[in-house]
């Protein structure tokens, strides 16, 4: 028989023994399966019915010189071979061959024109507290681990970096009781290994709790570890453009970007800035909140976790609200630090406990702009209180080599103006739809038809343009994540278009366990960061996204979150129950068999769940029946139908489970764009994710965009049991026709019986 199931290198290295008691289960299991068909090398297939097959069910279009390279390839009768024809055996060759994997992710690589993208159109593949072995209290560190998970494809990496006893900065999860390692040898790792697997660029998100000496010590490291592979300057002048985007991957080819805070200009904060419309035919002055340019201190990354603002913001039916940059009304507007009224007369208060009664109205013979800015700004200016909080300083040589990834503190979201004009009345929450800290410390004034004034409020105050706001990088903890999504579906997938974000977990999951990356993907958030060491579900949902563009660690986001031309574009809300079905999709699925599905247990009882995982709409669960005492070659043999709204964030889990012990004991998660239509094997993994040697299953899959399939109707409820379908009856009907038909007997009697043999 040959190596009938041999399909990886894996598979060679297996001991003889083993592998003929696999190849004869195959075979016996075939001959089986048939029922008693006869399936001699006297039943054969040509080049041209080989073509057909593969074109009809496989959804391969081939030449006919591929086909008959099949034949060579696959067949192992050499007077068969030589006359270009193609036996039962040799067919069973192919379909078990890795080339006919459902998912092979092995060969997969990034398309190169996609990379030409502004990063923030990508998702990028990210670490959480990436030193980390284990737990978040007391896991050891390891340098090693950097070296690993560069390897895996991980773009994004975490340094918490801490003041070492020797004078040199150290590693390690602060205040806790984990271990420490030098920060030289974690950049030495990182040089060696950054672009092993991916030449896409590698982003270093740095926490930083070091002295201004060890901070200089952290530049000079960086700069002679990584010599020219440290991005250190900006590409083109084009750069300091107030609305430059980011670079693409492939500009920042083999480069190391650092993500750190940075120096900022020193400008006093306005605490309150009120501004009157007068007319409606009148310009509008468009207050937004001032940016401290200060050198403030760096908060940590847990610290947003205790930030937890419910203070509303409230908006009329007719108001406009240009987030970001600019704010524009109808109705008086008073905005400050901490609520922001829409109503005429209403009293502003700080976030300070600040009292500002309202002030005498406006001479008619100043200006509606001279007015807010010379009298109320200033007052504002002069009566703000300084924040208490405790400043932390940064080291001018590491603040210089941050480039295009400025860490910031969450303080808002920036919308266009057109995402503005889309909002409905409703309540706002306070920080998550205002204008980004460090962004231009000026009000842009909007008239009626959208068109930005000069920077007024720059010029009086005599500061610079400082760095444009898309290369300003927040980072949010899951929780604030899913209340800032939840809210403001629509304007985070806007602010993530041009905007970097990050999400790390939540300080309670000291197990180092993960939360779901998908509904951060769904969100346009580009960099989950997840806790490598723990090999969970959501890890798991990690490696499929990325292991469609070969591991390189970047995935162009779906069309519609940053392609303007889109249909659906800024329409689309991943929250929707009742999701537009221009994208729905119909997944026809069908488990025939598995091979090899339980190493342990030869006599386990296995059952197979189908999960769909992504948006809440397309969320679905499906089991198969049990089959009793065996998992060597068990026969399910059943089908199922799954109505899919947004695919190209939805993933497909295969879960095959010992009933005896309640034990998985194999598993796959396959993204369903990248779930190949025919009939195919799946080569299945560990619970840890790791390769199995032998263990796959054998499915059958369709995809049909754009159609709706009844599940609940009538005829369907008669035929099949709920919640299941069968495969389509017609599915083979074309075979019986054709030999009907006066097809050669010969070749068709042998598709008809591979065709009982798959149903």
């Amino acid at each position: 028989m040959g190596l009938v199931t041999r399909n990886s290198i894996l598979d060679t290295m297996t001991d003889d023994h083993r592998r003929r008691m696999c190849d004869a289960l195959t075979v016996s299991s075939i001959v089986t399966n048939c029922t008693g068909v006869e399936s001699s090398k006297n039943l054969c297939i040509n080049s041209n019915d080989l073509m057909e097959i593969l074109n009809d069910y496989q959804e391969e279009s081939i030449s006919m010189d591929d086909a008959n390279a099949l034949i060579q390839r696959h067949e192992t009768d050499v007077i068969l071979r030589n006359r270009y024809l193609m036996s039962f055996e040799g067919f069973a060759r192919l379909l078990m061959d890795k080339s006919n994997f459902a998912f092979p992710s092995e060969k997969l690589q990034p398309v190169e024109d996609d990379m030409d993208h502004p990063l923030s159109h990508y998702f990028i593949d990210s670490s959480h507290n990436t030193y980390l072995t284990g737990h978040q209290l007391k896991g050891e560190s390891s340098v090693e681990l950097y070296s690993q998970i560069l390897c895996l494809g991980c773009r994004c990496l975490e340094l918490d970096c801490w003041d070492g006893d020797d004078g040199f900065p150290v590693i390690y999860h602060g205040h806790t009781l984990t271990t420490k390692i030098p920060f030289r040898a974690v950049v030495e790792a990182i040089n060696a290994n950054a672009f092993v697997s991916s030449p896409y660029p590698v982003i270093l998100s740095i926490e930083n709790r070091c002295s201004l000496p060890q901070q200089q010590k952290m530049a000079e490291i960086f700069k002679e570890v990584l010599g020219d592979r440290l991005l250190s300057t900006y590409l083109s002048d084009s750069d300091f453009e107030e609305n430059a985007n980011l670079p693409s991957p492939n500009q920042l080819k083999y480069k190391i970007l650092i993500k750190n805070k940075k120096l900022k200009y020193s400008v006093h904060k306005p605490a309150t800035v009120k501004a009157k419309i007068i007319g409606s035919n009148s310009r509008s002055a468009s207050p937004c909140e001032m940016s401290s340019y200060v050198n403030e201190g760096l908060d940590d990354e847990e610290e947003d976790d205790e930030e937890d603002d419910d203070d509303d913001i409230s908006f009329d039916k007719e108001t406009n609200v240009s987030l970001g940059h600019s704010i524009g009304s109808n109705d008086d507007l008073c905005l400050t630090r901490k609520t922001v009224h829409f109503r005429a007369g209403s009293d502003p208060v700080t976030e300070f406990g600040q009292y500002y009664p309202e002030t005498k109205s406006r001479p008619k013979s100043q200006s509606d702009i001279d007015w807010v800015f010379d009298e109320e700004l200033q007052e504002a200016l002069t009566n703000v209180k300084r924040d208490p909080k405790k400043k932390f300083h940064i080291a001018k040589e590491l603040s210089d080599l941050v480039i295009y990834t400025q860490a910031i503190k969450f303080k808002g979201l920036t919308c266009s103006v057109s995402d503005s004009q889309r909002m409905k009345k409703g309540t706002l929450r306070k920080g998550i739809l205002a204008s980004v800290p460090g962004t231009l410390p000026y009000v842009t004034a909007v008239s009626e038809k959208g068109n930005y004034n000069t920077p007024q409020i720059a010029e009086r105050l005599g500061t610079v343009p400082s760095t444009p706001s898309s290369y300003f990088v927040s980072s949010l903890n899951e929780n604030k994540a899913k209340q800032v999504c939840r809210r403001h579906e629509s304007f985070v997938i806007s602010h993530t278009e041009r905007h970097l974000m990050r999400v790390y977990p939540a300080g309670m999951r000291i197990d180092s366990s993960n939360f779901n990356p998908v509904m951060c993907w769904a969100f346009g958030i580009q960099m989950a960061a997840l806790n490598y060491q723990t090999e969970d579900v959501n890890m798991m949902l990690n490696s499929a996204m990325f292991e469609q563009t070969g591991r390189c660690g970047y995935k162009l986001k779906p069309e519609i979150m940053w392609d303007k031309h889109h249909v659906m574009y800024n329409k689309y809300n991943p929250l929707d129950k009742d999701f537009d079905g221009i994208y729905s999709t119909t997944l026809t699925l069908h488990i025939i068999s598995g091979q090899y599905v339980s190493e342990k247990n030869l006599n386990g009882s296995c059952q197979v769940e189908v999960e769909i995982i992504g948006i809440p709409a397309d969320s679905a669960k499906q089991k198969t029946k049990v089959v009793s005492r065996n998992s060597l070659n068990p026969i399910w043999n059943e089908g199922m139908i799954f109505q899919i709204q947004f695919s190209d964030l939805a993933f497909i889990r295969f879960t095959v489970t010992d009933i005896s012990n309640g034990h998985v004991t194999g598993q796959r998660i396959v993204p369903i764009k990248s779930l190949r239509p025919g009939y195919r094997h799946l080569r299945l993994r560990m619970p840890n994710n790791k390769p199995l040697q032998l263990a796959s299953l054998f499915i059958y899959s369709k995809q049909i965009s754009g159609d709706t399939i009844d599940l609940n109707s009538s005829t369907e409820s008669n035929q099949y049991e709920p919640g299941t379908v069968k495969r389509k009856p017609t599915l083979f009907t074309r075979i019986k026709d054709t030999v009907d038909f006066g097809r050669s007997d010969v070749s068709w009697k042998f598709i008809h019986l591979h065709a009982y043999l798959l149903k």
